[in-house]
């Protein structure tokens, strides 16, 4: 089973797939809800759903893995079809690799702050 990654980036454009970032986004949220291996819940601007190569407990749990959209404009509309795709971070490309640092490093701490609440409201 492969590892789960805390954060996943990735940029809007993707000039080598037919796919993009809100696409992406969009399946990776939508998707392993359905919980069959046919994707009959993806459905973004009626394209075929892509084929499931990992297993569904994996793509599951990709549900949940922290999003940071790049976007290549700084105009609200990318970061707005980003938040709105299931994002947790739209982030324009004119920004400094420390803060890109800084966005990835805030989301995960608040990731693992809720974790922790809510493993100790269960524990209760």
């Amino acid at each position: 089973q492969p590892r789960l990654p805390d954060v996943i980036v990735s940029d809007v454009r993707m000039p080598e797939s037919d796919k993009n970032g809100y696409e992406l986004v969009e399946f990776l949220r939508s998707a392993p809800s359905a919980m069959n291996n046919d994707n009959s819940n993806y459905n973004s601007n009626n394209k075929a759903a892509p084929p499931l190569p990992l297993s569904l407990p994996f793509l599951a749990s990709l549900k949940t893995v922290l999003i940071v959209l790049l976007t290549a404009k700084s105009m609200t509309n990318d970061g707005i079809k980003g938040y709105q795709a299931g994002a947790d971070a739209a982030v324009p490309k004119l920004f400094s690799p420390e803060e890109l640092v800084g966005i990835i490093d805030n989301l995960v701490r608040r990731k693992q702050q809720r974790l922790l609440t809510n493993a100790n409201a269960n524990a209760n």
